[in-house]
């Protein structure tokens, strides 16, 4: 698993079986926060909530269940992963915005508390939440120039055409929702339904404001990346009308946090220097 690598196990109906797994190698976390190290593991006889994993540098981790279980996750699941990441390069992202969106609304879900069960479906309706795009024409996905009125008719069914093509999974039907809401607004302005405030599921208000965020901090065919301080600048000011005020504040410390820990980083790096016999050291 490389770094922001999401892995999960979920219950099943009627299931009975040992599921356990091991880090052999790397750091990884759970979504409540707590690290695993090498030699670390978790175990349950059955699992009786979802537990997430994210790798936090590269890392193996060993898998063990009594049953078969691998289906779902190597078949279903990354067929879906794969629609999205196809979505997100011929829509003109830049390579990774799901798996963007994805962490950032992790890390927002964990600082808003939410449990294990919410977590899971975050962490798939976060990565899945463009894949109903799939269904739309390239003509229009592609289109260089402005969108007709019907052409837009049909861009703005994508969240419908995603809850159709996550939703056929019953372990996913939560993320579902998510999918189908992530354009909604709290003012009541959004689509496909037009719903307002804590009618629009916790999870999809989290994956508007981060994929907001991700567009205008994003280098487009069109444009250049917007600075980070302005962005949460614009999201701030649409807090209350098109996003969730609390998920704004907690997202804003998120990304405020995340820049605090590069800093020290990248000044090191910026302190490097040579002496003049050329020995390396660090200032």
């Amino acid at each position: 698993m490389q770094p922001g690598v999401i892995f999960g196990m979920r219950p099943e109906p009627g299931w009975g079986a040992l599921e356990a797994m091991i880090v052999l190698s790397g750091r990884v976390r759970l979504a409540g926060g707590e690290e695993l190290l090498p030699g670390d593991s978790i175990s349950a006889h059955p699992v009786a909530e979802p537990v997430v994993l994210e790798a936090l540098q590269p890392s193996s981790i060993l898998y063990v269940a009594s049953q078969p279980v691998f289906h779902g996750y190597s078949t279903e699941l990354q067929d879906l992963l794969g629609l999205a990441t196809e979505v997100e390069t011929k829509d003109g992202y830049t390579k990774e915005h799901c798996a963007r969106i994805q962490r950032l609304a992790l890390a927002v879900g964990r600082a808003l508390g939410l449990g294990p069960t919410d977590l899971y479906a975050l962490s798939y309706g976060s990565f899945l939440h463009d894949v109903g795009k799939v269904r739309v024409p390239s003509t229009i996905l592609g289109k260089p120039g402005p969108l007709t009125a019907d052409e837009w008719e049909v861009m703005r069914r994508h969240p419908e055409f995603g809850a159709e093509i996550v939703g056929g999974r019953a372990y996913l039907r939560a993320a579902a929702d998510i999918v189908l809401q992530h354009h909604e607004r709290v003012d009541g302005s959004g689509y496909p339904a037009g719903r307002g405030g804590e009618a629009i599921v916790l999870g999809a208000r989290i994956v508007a404001v981060a994929d907001a965020f991700d567009a205008m901090t994003s280098r487009r065919p069109y444009r250049g990346p917007m600075p980070v301080e302005v962005a949460l600048a614009e999201l701030s000011r649409l807090a209350g009308s098109a996003y969730d005020r609390s998920v704004i504040e907690a997202f804003r410390s998120v990304v405020l946090e995340g820049a605090r820990r590069r800093t020290p980083a990248r000044a090191a790096r910026g302190r490097r220097q040579k002496e003049p016999k050329g020995r390396e050291v660090i200032a």
